[in-house]
């Protein structure tokens, strides 16, 4: 599997203006801060894949308002961690769509917490990319999986 960061950033820029409206670009890595809403969504097929989304609380935020068209403060978790979640889901779907092969999707997993990301072992990496919208950030990873 190659999903190069060329596909991600277009996977990812077509997601953000159909879906939310909102412009997004490449970003360095950087750390989060405060609030993440990560959702994790597994791939299975000949490979096993896992793509793991974070997002700032404010990048949510964001989205979520654009889905629900409600006002940011009027938001409350559930609309987050569903909007984060739904993002996962349309993402893995599109790297699934590249694929040769026959894939099914799981369920988007939905964890809100500390900036502090769950360690997803590094050797199985084989994508990480980053994206800020409107000063809200998303990381990507995607890994192989044993499992």
């Amino acid at each position: 599997m190659l999903i190069t960061t060329q596909d991600m950033n277009h996977i990812v820029g077509e997601i953000w203006s159909a879906v939310f409206g909102l412009p997004i670009n490449a970003a360095a890595p950087a750390p989060f801060e405060g609030r993440v809403i990560s959702a994790t969504v597994g791939i299975r097929g000949e490979q096993q894949v896992i793509v793991i989304v974070r997002c700032s609380d404010g990048l949510a935020r964001q989205m979520a308002a654009k889905v629900f068209d409600l006002d940011r403060g009027a938001l409350d978790t559930d609309d987050l961690r569903d909007t984060v979640g739904e993002a996962a889901n349309i993402i893995a779907g599109n790297i699934k769509a590249m694929l040769d092969g026959e894939y099914v999707l799981s369920l988007p997993a939905v964890a809100d917490g500390a900036a502090e990301p769950v360690a997803v072992g590094r050797d199985d990496v084989v994508g990480d990319d980053h994206f800020v919208c409107n000063g809200g950030r998303m990381a990507i990873v995607s890994k192989r999986s044993n499992t």
